[in-house]
């Protein structure tokens, strides 16, 4: 990121100022990307920071803040007690270089894998490394000396952008294209078609453009219309500027918090985004279930004209037929196939018992067919609101509600949200949570449940363990019948006409030790027969 040799030239200027005789107390490195250097100065504690991970590939001077309590470890022993006897920078190059005695630092800037510090003896030989420690420490320290040509010595076929930018005036694109927009110049632009005085006015710009940025620079942060931020020394074309600063050093620190901000954005986005399509295509999945199931339930009159048919027949008694052609009441043949191992009447009872499932599952579907619907379209919008863009503290409150990291499950005193179980609005005041496996069942009971709270389970069966909160000391009957039927539906008699369901509250509900995972044991409990049922709205169709 920091790397133009205008930019290094005043960072080794402002270090030279700076650190001059200061002595070096401390070196560690912060999070594997952050190399610390503290240094007592005369102005006080001050520290080097150098970040060696693109995008942030930097360095600058701060005040000392003092080292974080975790997360860092100590390097480059070497230092210590050392005092800086001078800071330069070699241009052209995009290395810094401070001069410690017997001691020499050199900062490598070149981004990526290629950034890395390294300490040199006076022979120039590597005595240690940030990086490539087993490759480079005990090897003389080589560089390769970057070349550049003059405007002049740059073909007539080549672009007056790529002269301008790479030549030894060392403008880079940035200022190259800046100085073009200012003489109305496109980048495409060949020499050959560029007149001796034309050439001449270009190249006198160009050099006074450089001797500003040298001399008497404005450090500021700019940004162009693409929303593209950059460090500048001089104003530029094309570029508006966002703040202006006294201290290269505090250009760069402030830079470098901009490209954190804008990454952390990204990855906020990408997290809500990830999240909107996942539940978009949950909800597509439910939703086209749900019509595939109506053609299912489409069936229920015809489960039932066929349960009557049986029922008319005179011997009701026969047994062992696997089908049997019947008159229906226009008088036409109806085709039904028989369990050979029931009569008639139960073949009947198991067509009433499918058309009652069909109707069932309708009535459940037509009411939530329609929440999920608006919950799609929700997440629809949602990902629209993202696509056109959206506000940072907006994306934060999206990031925070919707797609942060859940914490480690591993954590036993992690608190459990409301969310982790199934939720029904059994009336307004009354919300029951129903478990959705063993471990969850025991999440809800011993964890989750207050004492007071209602608990259910139906009895003699495996099922969900479910708990009725209430802000009411008593609960009115058909209250806890709904919850004793939302235990019954989620067990393994959601079959059956009615079912037991057992009820206490949590305080006489126990956990024996070496108890299977969701088995428990009740001190005191009362029993309700109910028929298991699907009562009231789900908290997703609430909110």
């Amino acid at each position: 990121m920091i790397r133009h040799p205008f930019t290094l030239h005043h960072v080794a200027s402002e270090f030279n100022t700076t650190l001059h005789h200061a002595v070096c107390v401390g070196c560690y490195v912060h999070e594997e990307s952050s190399l610390v250097i503290q240094w007592e100065t005369k102005m006080g504690p001050m520290d080097v920071e150098m970040r060696l991970r693109q995008p942030f590939v930097s360095i600058f001077l701060r005040p000392s803040q003092g080292r974080p309590r975790k997360g860092t470890r100590d390097v480059f022993p070497l230092l210590l007690n050392r005092h800086v006897s001078n800071v330069e920078h070699g241009a052209p190059d995009r290395i810094l270089r401070i001069d410690c005695g017997s001691v020499e630092i050199r900062v490598h800037l070149f981004g990526g894998s290629q950034a890395n510090v390294l300490l040199l003896n006076g022979d120039s030989w590597v005595v240690d490394s940030l990086r490539n420690r087993k490759v480079l420490i005990g090897h003389e320290y080589r560089t390769t000396p970057i070349s550049s040509r003059s405007f002049d010595a740059f073909g007539e076929g080549e672009s007056v952008f790529h002269a301008l930018s790479d030549c030894d005036l060392q403008l880079g694109s940035s200022y190259a294209a800046s100085i073009l927009r200012e003489h109305t110049m496109s980048p495409h632009l060949l020499l050959s078609t560029l007149s001796s005085e034309a050439r001449s006015i270009l190249l006198s710009h160009a050099e006074r453009f450089r001797n500003d940025c040298l001399s008497r620079p404005t450090f500021q942060l700019v940004r162009n219309q693409e929303d593209n931020e950059l460090l500048s020394l001089h104003e530029l074309q094309g570029f508006r500027q966002e703040q202006v600063y006294d201290s290269v050093s505090e250009a760069i620190r402030w830079r470098v918090v901009h490209l954190h901000q804008a990454e952390r954005r990204r990855e906020m986005l990408k997290a809500v985004n990830n999240t909107c399509t996942r539940e978009r295509h949950r909800l597509e999945r439910a939703l086209a279930a749900m019509q595939a199931q109506a053609r299912g339930e489409s069936q229920a009159d015809h489960y039932q004209f066929l349960g009557d048919l049986l029922l008319s027949q005179l011997d009701v008694r026969q047994r062992g037929l696997e089908h049997i052609n019947l008159l229906g009441w226009d008088g036409e043949s109806v085709p039904v196939r028989l369990d050979p191992t029931k009569d008639l009447k139960e073949n009947a009872e198991l067509y009433y018992t499918r058309a009652r499932r069909a109707r069932e599952s309708k009535r459940i579907r037509e009411e939530r067919e329609p929440n999920y619907r608006r919950q799609h379209q929700y997440w629809q919008n949602l990902t629209e609101e993202l696509q056109t863009g959206v506000a940072d503290d907006r994306l934060r409150t999206l990031y925070d509600t919707i797609a942060k990291p859940m914490k480690d499950t591993s954590d036993i005193h992690r608190p459990l949200e409301p969310s982790a179980f199934r939720q029904f609005e059994l009336a307004p005041g009354y919300r029951a949570y129903v478990g959705k496996d063993s471990k969850n069942n025991d999440e809800l009971t011993m964890k989750f449940a207050k004492q007071n709270d209602l608990w259910f389970h139906a009895r003699g069966v495996s099922g969900s363990h479910v708990v009725l909160r209430s802000a009411n000391s008593s609960i009115p009957k058909n209250i806890i019948e709904m919850a004793a039927s939302l235990a019954a539906y989620y067990s393994k008699a959601r079959n059956a006409k009615y079912c037991p369901v057992v009820y206490t509250q949590r305080k006489y509900v126990r956990k024996p030790k070496g108890a299977a995972v969701g088995a428990v044991r009740l001190e005191r409990e009362e029993v309700i027969m109910v028929e298991p049922k699907l009562y009231g709205a789900t908290a997703s169709e609430l909110e």
